[in-house]
C-alpha cells in the first residue's frame, strides 16, 4: 500500500475504496473534520479489526458488509470517555496514595529533613 501523503478528501476516498468492500464514508465536512482532529491512524487502524470481514488478495481491508465510519468513530468516542473516566479514577487515587505517604511519613520521621537520608528508604 502506499504511503505517500494524503489529503484528508484523498483518506476519505481510500476509506470508501472502489469496490464496495471499504467503510460507507460521506465525504463532508463532518468527516474530514473528525481525521484532522484524531487523525487516520488513531481511528481507523485501531479501532477497525472489530469491523474487518478479512483482506484481499493485495492485503487491503475488507470490511464487513454495512459498516460505516460512523462506527468506528462511536468506538473511537466510547473508548475516550473511558479512558477519560479511568484517568479521573486514578488520579484521585493518586492523589489519596501519596498524601497517606507523606501522612505516615511525616508521622514516623518527625524531622522535617529525613526524607533526604538515603537509609530511610531500605
Amino acid at each position: 500500500m502506499d504511503k505517500s501523503f494524503k489529503t484528508f478528501k484523498e483518506q476519505v476516498e481510500i476509506l470508501n475504496g472502489e469496490n464496495g468492500d471499504k467503510l460507507r464514508v460521506k465525504t463532508d465536512d463532518e468527516t474530514i473534520y473528525y481525521l484532522m482532529r484524531y487523525n487516520y491512524y488513531s481511528i481507523i487502524n485501531f479501532y477497525k479489526e472489530p469491523f474487518l470481514k478479512g483482506k484481499d488478495l493485495k492485503g487491503n481491508d475488507i470490511y464487513k458488509s454495512g459498516v460505516h465510519f460512523n462506527h468506528l468513530k462511536a468506538l473511537y468516542d466510547f473508548d475516550k470517555s473511558l479512558r477519560m473516566l479511568f484517568f479521573d479514577v486514578l488520579t484521585q487515587l493518586e492523589r489519596a496514595f501519596k498524601t497517606a505517604i507523606a501522612y505516615y511519613y511525616s508521622e514516623c520521621y518527625a524531622n522535617k529533613e529525613s526524607y533526604l537520608e538515603l537509609n530511610r528508604y531500605k
